[in-house]
């Protein structure tokens, strides 16, 4: 938990923050047996580690982004693939339609009823 952020005054032209993180004693020896087995400090471990998993998630959303865009797109397409399909299938049942009409109103003998 961040307990609060303070500015140190230094005179160089960037300033340092300062941010105070409460944990348990267990976290704490985990934190610094983790930043000893990697040769740094606990405050740099501390930040390299959050600023590496913020970094991870931003390109993981762009990813996801991208996959996304292209989801839609490929959805999009299909979409125009079926409602064309559509329209042909009702055309061709219209074509049906129209030819059954015809041989109805086709005037026809009793012994020719069968033949087409």
């Amino acid at each position: 938990m961040i307990a609060g952020d303070s500015v140190s005054d230094n005179k160089n032209d960037s300033k340092q923050v300062q941010t105070i993180l409460r944990t348990t004693q267990e976290e704490k020896e985990l934190i610094t047996n983790e930043a000893t087995n990697k040769g740094l400090s606990i405050n740099e471990y501390i930040k390299t580690t959050l600023l590496n998993a913020i970094n991870s998630d931003d390109s993981t959303n762009d990813k996801d982004d991208i996959n996304n865009d292209s989801n839609l797109a490929i959805i999009q397409i299909l979409q125009e693939q079926l409602n064309q399909k559509d329209n042909q299938i009702n055309q061709l049942h219209q074509l049906l339609y129209q030819g059954q009409q015809k041989l109805l109103e086709a005037p026809k003998k009793w012994y020719q009823f069968w033949k087409p």
